[in-house]
């Protein structure tokens, strides 16, 4: 089984135990995506080349990712950069986008970090 956690609350979401359960009625729903970051310990080494996103149900779509970067953990406790993906506006409640990337490495702990919205996005 994969180990997986979050950096800040989801009390009122789904929490990350159901983000790859192989369930597809659950779900995770994140609840920012200012700085907070997911761990995922994978019971061995693994290449993590490829990452969907879904949009979550309510009209404000508060928890849909806009950017985030994936990194893995070296044996030297710290993290290596794998890919940075910039994450398109969703166009409906629900939609799904996969998004594939290189990665030449393989590790057990992955950490996807949800960067803030860019200001420009803000704007008017």
């Amino acid at each position: 089984d994969n180990n997986i956690s979050a950096s800040s609350g989801y009390s009122e979401t789904r929490g990350p135990e159901f983000l790859a359960d192989q369930d597809l009625s659950t779900y995770y729903l994140h609840p920012d995506g200012n700085q907070s970051s997911l761990i995922i310990d994978l019971p061995y080494d693994g290449r993590m080349t490829a990452i969907s996103f879904t949009c979550s149900e309510n009209e404000d779509r508060l928890g849909d990712p806009s950017e985030v970067v994936i990194q893995g953990l070296e044996d030297n406790g710290s993290y290596h950069f794998s890919s940075e993906l910039f994450i398109p506006s969703f166009d409906s409640p629900k939609q799904s986008q996969l998004f594939a990337f290189e990665n030449d490495r393989n590790f057990s702990t992955y950490r996807i970090t949800f960067l803030p919205e860019p200001q420009w996005k803000n704007t008017t």
